[in-house]
Parts: C-alpha cells; sequence; structure tokens
C-alpha cells in the first residue's frame, strides 16, 4: 500500500469514528434564526427579523460570500478524502483548491480563468 494510499485509509477511519461519536444536528428551533416563525404576532416576528439581521451584520462570512453563488456536487467519499488531503499537502483551502480547480477547466474549455 503507498503512502498516500495508507494516508487515505487512515483518514477514512478517523472520519468515520467522527461520525459515529458525532451527536445528531437538532434543526432550526423557533427560538432560533431559520425556525418556525409562523406563531405569535407580526410584532413578535419583526423584532426577531431586526436581531437576525444584526447577527448578520457582525457575521463576516456573510461580507465575504456577497455576489457569490454555490456551487456544489456529490462525490464518493474517497474522492472527497483525497481532495482534502490535496489541500493540506499544499497548504491550501478547500476553497481555494476548488478555485484552482475551475480556472484549469475553464481554461481547458477555452474560457477565461475568472474563478
Amino acid at each position: 500500500m503507498s503512502d498516500l494510499s495508507a494516508r487515505i485509509a487512515a483518514k477514512a477511519r478517523e472520519e468515520a469514528e467522527k461520525k459515529k461519536n458525532k451527536p445528531p444536528h437538532p434543526g432550526p428551533t423557533p427560538d432560533k434564526p431559520g425556525g418556525n416563525e409562523s406563531e405569535g404576532s407580526d410584532t413578535e416576528g419583526s423584532s426577531n427579523n431586526q436581531q437576525t439581521d444584526s447577527n448578520n451584520a457582525n457575521d463576516p462570512t456573510k461580507t465575504y460570500r456577497e455576489g457569490k453563488r454555490n456551487i456544489s456536487a456529490y462525490h464518493s467519499d474517497a474522492v472527497f478524502r483525497q481532495f482534502k488531503i490535496l489541500a493540506a499537502e499544499n497548504d491550501l483551502t478547500v476553497q481555494e483548491l476548488h478555485r484552482e480547480a475551475l480556472n484549469l477547466l475553464f481554461s481547458r474549455y477555452g474560457k477565461p480563468p475568472i474563478a
């Protein structure tokens, strides 16, 4: 087994162990943003929306993501792990590696690398 294969297998075992020990996500609740706000008066809903808006103003990811769209795809665990390993080996974030991959794809098909 190659060194890379061994690392991928070890990472897969580690991820499986994490999933086994991770509590399930509870989902949105009425008292948290994104919850069911259909109950109560309009006044209650608007104050809750104001609170959510002020929380969003302090969230740096909101400004980073502004004007951008999500592109996602589903792949096997092996593809996911290999992508994460590639990012780590090259000291890149997954976002940076994804940007590089998109630019290479665009170039291959004669499009400008705009990612």
